[in-house]
């Protein structure tokens, strides 16, 4: 599918990842619709695109979205951020039934000859270690299935890790220390910038080589943490930086600690499954095919540099705070 034959469905196209799938989209010429909860969260996609409103959780919400479309490409994602219900069951409830009810309305749309959604490179080997891995996996084993009648490819793009999740790490590197868990600094990843990975997502579509795989991407770069913790010191200007680590049984020993009362609060559900993939990437290389031009060493550079000038502003109250201020700036 090239120019503006045809039209592609991008689901969670206000995430970090599918707005960019939206503007790469737009950009090559693709006739772009966005199924959203919500209009008034689209600002950012304003001119791109058509929104539908529609919710996955809610079946009888999707009748018709995929009308006259030729791909559907999910980003959909959960999130652990204050306000959100309980990770694991939203996961279920968005990333597995969510998702199935989304692939039986293609199927009956009848025009749909690819969906596509974003894994992760870890979760079909861990896929039960983790809701929101088993949730995820349970959908693509059905739509695999659901494809086996040869009317419609799939594509699972799985990326290691983005620029965005190393974010983390510059903030902390520069209070002067980091703290990690187990071995989680001798592990590997190339995480990817989101644009990057944006391409590769759209790249799917025109790849004839890419329909009925799973395409394992990271970025150009293969680090260990503790080589990541440097190129953090580095966008500082830090000479050293304090490393301490906790053993994984202290972990694990707080997971089991909170499997018995993580019930009395969504916080604590959040927190233990929030925990749980700390573990995970704590024990496994997180690696992907190399793909892209974006280096890590710049994104962090570009951060501290963007942190540096608005810290003035900021303390005066002039300026809104900005995703990179807001990270780079906090207490």
């Amino acid at each position: 599918m090239s120019g503006r034959k045809g039209a592609v469905l991008v689901v969670g196209g206000t995430g970090h990842l599918g707005a960019e799938v939206v503007q790469e989209l737009h950009q090559r010429g693709y006739v772009v619709h966005v199924l959203l909860r919500s209009t008034g969260n689209a600002t950012r996609l304003q001119g791109l695109c058509k929104l539908i409103q529609g919710d996955v959780s809610k079946p009888a919400s999707l009748q018709g979205v995929c009308a006259g479309i030729t791909v559907v490409i999910s980003c959909l994602g959960v999130s652990t951020k204050k306000g959100s219900g309980n990770p694991a069951n939203e996961a279920k409830k968005v990333l597995q039934k969510g998702l199935i009810a989304l692939f039986h309305e293609a199927k009956r749309a009848g025009s749909v000859q690819q969906f596509v959604l974003i894994g992760s490179v870890l979760s079909r080997q861990l896929r039960y270690q983790w809701a929101g891995y088993q949730a995820r996996e349970a959908a693509v084993d059905v739509i695999i299935k659901g494809c086996q009648d040869g009317n419609m490819a799939w594509t699972v793009v799985d990326p290691s890790a983005f620029f965005k999740d190393m974010v983390n790490i510059l903030r902390l590197v520069k209070k002067g220390s980091f703290t990690g868990l187990g071995k989680l600094l001798d592990h590997k990843a190339n995480p990817i910038h989101v644009q990057d990975l944006a391409a590769r997502v759209v790249d799917t579509i025109t790849r004839k080589e890419d329909r009925n795989i799973r395409v394992a991407v990271g970025g150009p770069e293969t680090f260990k943490y503790r080589e990541i913790i440097q190129l953090a010191a580095d966008a500082w200007g830090m000479k050293e930086v304090k490393i301490r680590t906790f053993p994984l049984w202290s972990a694990r020993v707080l997971e089991w600690f909170l499997q018995g009362f993580a019930f009395l609060s969504v916080k604590l559900q959040r927190f233990q499954y929030f925990l749980r993939f700390l573990v995970i990437l704590s024990t496994n290389d997180s690696v992907g095919q190399p793909t892209g031009k974006r280096r890590l060493d710049a994104f962090f550079t570009e951060l501290a540099s963007q942190a540096r000038q608005a810290a003035p502003a900021l303390e005066a109250e002039a300026l809104p705070q900005s995703d990179a201020q807001a990270l780079l700036t906090e207490d």
